[in-house]
């Protein structure tokens, strides 16, 4: 064959400027997933271009062994490349023929290698002529179906972008599918000549006698047709990337604007605002200052800006438990933090109260510094003062001036507090009663009931209680008291004392007690008048309210029966009610007739008796 040096030279170099163009040409110009592996293509390029000029080297070296032996690493390492390349193009198509066949679905897997390894082997290891056999079957197993894949991978790549701005050049990725496709025929089932079907049937040399020209020249022209296409297609992801690149540009243009812009109107708002904000960094310095800030404490920014916010603190004038560095505490607790015992010294050296709240700022999982908003309440604080005295002199004037006995007791039941009422009526010395507890002046008796309702009061399961009891005089004697008991807790619910109101109901009780006394004499009375003193107590409508034990015995009734009962429908014979009532009206009205006889009726005979 005249000039094939040539040939072969121009083969390899229409793959060598392939690998080169796609290898030289920038990471990611195109948005699309797949093309990001065209350097295995580009690998493909410069191996195969290298198997060409081997070629060439042999028609001038000779029949060099090594050579013969280089030819089919070439060969098999430019075919995987390309097969590889293929498989992953066609993969991420995501055709849904892919989807249905599961046998395309493991042509486009990872196992497939397995599968093309074990075959080569196979192959090449029982072959007559394993150099000459190995080329075949690279070229039957890696070559032809890796070309078809790549040129497969490429139109269906086409079909899928349809006229999407971001596949620059149709053309190109049709020529490209068409290249590799012909070049799956040329290069991948023209083999040379074998003792094995297809290739003692189709090959090189049947090609030449059948053409007139090598293999080789179509070979070089698709490479050539590949080389272009793909070059055309690189062009256009690089427009394509430029483009991105500009639109990115003009994107980051805008928001750099509109942040320059709100960042203005963020801060003519901070400024504006009536409370003082400082911006502080990681360790507590302030990066950002307002101007009511640098009113309220007599600073410049300059001189603020860079200044640990702790050092404006004055802790010796802080309420008890607050922070002394409250941008600290923030990140301590991991939120925001509000609070109203701090205080601030200002540039003369005075101090003012103040109420701020301090947030973290934080960027993803990364903290930046803290936000620390003031606000000057000297004057609400002296209002609160004002409130509170006002309120405490209120409560000792009621406490002292009440009418009634008041004390103030710890949970223990040590008295705290007591008002002079409570010491006239217990006979002691406002210091003697403050040494005591509530147990010590409480009747043994009475102790108990009374701890057990002070412990639900303390559990909080009652909020109040109040019950009668007695107290012990110092004199020995004991008075009764109605007393009601609150409990006072403080901001954290925990009990601080109880208060209790004392009412002295020793009278009421004495009258009572003397009340019944009475009632139980005149019970016995009737009780044990003789068997003919018939004794009914009506009220004015003539309802039975007293019923003696000679009543029972004469009608039958026990008073448990006729309680409530108007009179003349239990006891009175029917001929007899109506005289009865009227003789019953006229008492009513403050006449007293004279005494009238009268016969009950009895309620086992169902008639009157005598």
């Amino acid at each position: 064959m005249s000039h094939l040096d040539l040939l072969f030279f121009f083969y390899g170099l229409a793959f060598v400027v392939l690998g080169i163009t796609v290898l030289a040409q920038p990471k990611s110009t195109s948005s699309h997933a797949p093309f990001v592996h065209f350097w295995l293509l580009g690998a493909f390029g410069l191996l195969h271009g290298a198997l060409e000029w081997l070629d060439y080297l042999i028609l001038f070296q000779g029949d060099d062994p090594r050579f013969w032996w280089l030819k089919p690493f070439l060969l098999f390492f430019s075919f995987v490349a390309l097969f590889e390349f293929g498989r992953r193009l066609v993969a991420s198509a995501d055709h849904p023929l892919l989807r249905a066949c599961w046998w395309l679905r493991w042509v486009t897997s990872r196992w497939v290698h397995v599968a093309i390894v074990a075959l080569l082997a196979t192959s090449i290891g029982g072959a007559a002529d394993p150099l000459g056999q190995s080329e075949i079957s690279i070229r039957y197993l890696l070559g032809l179906p890796g070309a078809l894949l790549t040129g497969a991978g490429f139109l269906l790549h086409l079909r899928r972008a349809g006229q999407a701005r971001d596949i620059p050049t149709r053309a190109g990725m049709r020529w490209a599918g068409g290249a590799f496709i012909a070049y799956a025929l040329f290069a991948g089932l023209v083999v040379p000549p074998g003792m094995c079907f297809p290739a003692d049937f189709i090959n090189t040399r049947s090609f030449f006698a059948l053409v007139g020209l090598p293999v080789q020249l179509f070979r070089a022209a698709i490479a050539l047709t590949a080389a272009l296409a793909v070059g055309i297609l690189l062009r256009g992801f690089h427009q394509q990337a430029q483009e991105r690149l500009e639109t990115a540009l003009a994107q980051a243009r805008q928001s750099l604007a509109e942040t320059v812009r709100l960042r203005q109107r963020n801060e003519l708002i901070l400024q504006a605002t009536g409370e003082g904000i400082f911006g502080l960094d990681r360790q507590g310095r302030i990066t950002f200052v307002n101007r009511a800030a640098q009113e309220l404490l007599g600073f410049a920014e300059d001189d603020l800006l860079g200044k640990p916010v702790a050092e404006l603190l004055a802790t010796e004038m802080a309420s008890p438990g607050s922070s002394a560095d409250p941008l600290a505490a923030s990140y301590a607790r991991g939120m925001a933090l509000r609070s109203d015992g701090e205080c601030f010294r200002r540039r003369d050296g005075t101090v003012f109260p103040v109420e701020f709240s301090s947030a973290p700022l934080h960027e993803e999982d990364s903290l930046l510094g803290a936000v620390l908003a003031f606000q000057d309440i000297s004057a609400r604080k002296a209002a609160e003062r004002t409130a509170h005295w006002e309120q405490e002199e209120r409560f000792r004037s009621i406490f002292e001036q009440a009418a009634v006995g008041m004390a103030l007791s710890a949970p223990n039941g040590q008295l705290l507090q007591v008002n002079q009422k409570l010491c006239e009526m217990l006979g002691y010395a406002r210091e003697e009663l403050l040494r005591l507890t509530v147990q010590d002046i409480t009747l043994a008796e009475d102790v108990a009931d009374e701890w057990a309702l002070r412990e639900r009061l303390l559990s909080g399961d009652l909020s109040s209680y109040a019950l009668e009891k007695r107290f012990r005089c110092k004199a020995g004697s004991w008075v009764w008291v109605k007393l009601n008991v609150a409990l006072v807790r403080d901001a954290d619910r925990q009990p601080l004392y109880a208060v209790g109101v004392a009412e002295d109901i020793t009278a009421r009780k004495q009258a009572i007690l003397s009340l019944e006394e009475e009632r139980n004499f005149i019970s016995a009375v009737l009780d044990t008048a003789g068997v003919l003193v018939l004794v009914l107590v009506l009220d004015r409508e003539g309802r039975i309210l007293r019923f003696n034990r000679a009543c029972e015995a004469l009608t039958g009734y026990r008073f448990a029966e006729v309680e409530g009962r108007l009179v003349w429908d239990v006891i009175l014979p029917p001929e007899q009610v109506e005289e009865t009532r009227q003789y019953f009206d006229r008492l009513v009205a403050g006449d007293f007739p004279s005494q009238r006889e009268k016969r009950p009726r009895n309620c086992s005979a169902g008639r009157p008796s005598t």
